[in-house]
């Protein structure tokens, strides 16, 4: 079977972008129009998600447009983005640095990271990162080995042999039971001087293992690896740090590259004309962020070419204004890896596109005007338990209240999300009765293939 290549759905005379549009207007014929009650940001997140038509890139800041030493990677690469979509302007002294006026604090520096500190540092985040006595997202489920799923990976593929990881859910007294439904989104209370203590309290247990999770060979369960945590312990069931774990060490490599962005960048420049900003203190701390900056918390994301990020606004930082430090490092010929800023006051804020080692910083003044998103796919197939992607087409919700002996709703529901592939395929009843028997929704009502 072949495949669609994105530079193909990008050529109008290509044959799959005809097919793709043919599907398109096949599958939003009879579509109701709800775009008018999206928010600006879900109007945005539904533009750059969708597969077709593809996404305009022509108000996303694409700065490698204004670099002639880099189109090279430009021809190779698939998107392109616009030299000028909206206002910016690059910091005097500095040939690369740029900021944006609608965003203040963010300093985007372009290709901060030479070719050979790209590499050393994707296998950092691997070999050295990605291991015990750093959580990753597999701790929870999977026996790991002690020196990490890379190294082990290495080691096993050189002499030719398969390990075969192990899930905790095996020796586990404690597991967690398999979900009927869509993940559950937290809704934490944001974290600031004057709640620390309450919510620094508030128990953080761990995780139980997943009961579904299966001997899985590490050469597969090397593609699932999704992060691994830096500094402080970040507990992702509260969205809130755990202080109670100590501070985990941050390797020197890492702390040197964020301390030298940070040193890089003249912010007096970047704070001319925001006198009136208030800070927590008299005297703004960034005139001292040169001396005084220290890295102490972070994640490493692993993204496969297919993967985006979940939207989600950042609550747990006890101080909004010191600086934070990204790094983004991909195959921008395969994939991007995408970041927006949406603000509450303009509908419009400006996109822009993130090409290999190009960082950013942003002091998070943004905190109290606007939020920082990233784009993800968020639903899985309940059938098949796994991701609806944009190969899907579409995918159907069912929505199914709970009501009461009367038939009166209760407020609450189970929802069941269906993907394409199951559709197409003549599944769905069979599925949906399989899933709402196992939910406990039906009783010797239907029959289905066991």
């Amino acid at each position: 079977m072949s495949t669609t290549t994105t530079a193909e759905l990008l050529d109008p005379n290509s044959a799959a972008y005809k097919r793709a549009r043919r599907q398109f207007y096949k599958t939003t014929k009879n579509r109701p129009t709800v775009d008018q009650d999206w928010t600006p940001f879900r109007a945005a997140e539904k533009r750059f998600k969708a597969r077709f038509p593809p996404p305009d890139l022509s108000n996303v800041l694409d700065i490698a447009q204004l670099d002639e030493s880099r189109q090279q990677e430009l021809a190779q690469g698939v998107w392109q983005g616009s030299a000028s979509p909206f206002e910016y302007r690059r910091l005097s002294g500095s040939s690369d640095a740029c900021i944006i006026p609608a965003i203040p604090g963010l300093v985007i520096l372009p290709s901060f990271l030479q070719p050979a500190q790209q590499r050393e540092l994707v296998r950092w985040s691997l070999g050295k990162q990605a291991r015990e006595p750093n959580p990753t997202n597999l701790d929870t489920h999977y026996h790991l080995p002690e020196d990490g799923l890379w190294n082990s990976y290495i080691h096993h593929k050189s002499v030719g042999e398969e390990l075969t990881v192990q899930p905790k859910a095996i020796d586990s007294d404690v597991v967690e039971p398999p979900s009927s439904g869509p993940r559950q989104l937290i809704d934490n209370t944001p974290l600031s001087p004057e709640n620390y203590r309450d919510l620094a309290s508030t128990p953080k247990p761990l995780p139980a293992p997943s009961a579904s999770v299966q001997p899985t060979p590490l050469s597969a369960l090397l593609y699932k690896l999704r992060w691994a945590n830096i500094g402080w312990y970040y507990h992702w069931g509260t969205k809130q740090y755990d202080f109670s774990r100590g501070k985990g060490e941050i390797d020197p490599q890492v702390r040197n590259i964020c301390k030298s962005a940070v040193e890089a960048v003249d912010w007096n420049q970047v704070y001319d004309g925001t006198e009136d900003v208030e800070w927590d203190q008299s005297d703004p701390e960034w005139k001292s962020w040169r001396e005084t900056y220290e890295p102490d918390a972070g994640i490493v994301n692993f993204y496969q070419t297919k993967d985006t990020l979940m939207a989600h606004v950042d609550r747990s930082e006890v101080c909004s204004t010191s600086p934070l430090v990204s790094i983004s490092r991909d195959a921008e010929s395969k994939t991007i890896q995408f970041y927006a800023k949406f603000s509450h006051a303009p509908a419009r804020s400006p996109n822009q596109l993130y090409r290999p080692s190009d960082n950013a910083l942003d002091d998070k003044m943004e905190n109290d005007a606007g939020i920082l998103v990233d784009l993800y796919v968020p639903r899985k197939c309940s059938a098949t338990n796994r991701l609806i992607t944009s190969k899907d087409h579409a995918s159907v919700q069912i929505v199914i209240a709970d009501v009461d002996a009367n038939g009166r709703a209760l407020g609450t529901s189970t929802t069941f999300a269906l993907c394409g592939q199951v559709r197409s395929q003549g599944e769905s009843d069979d599925s949906l009765n399989r899933l709402a028997t196992r939910a406990g929704l039906l009783r010797n009502v239907w029959s289905y293939q066991k």
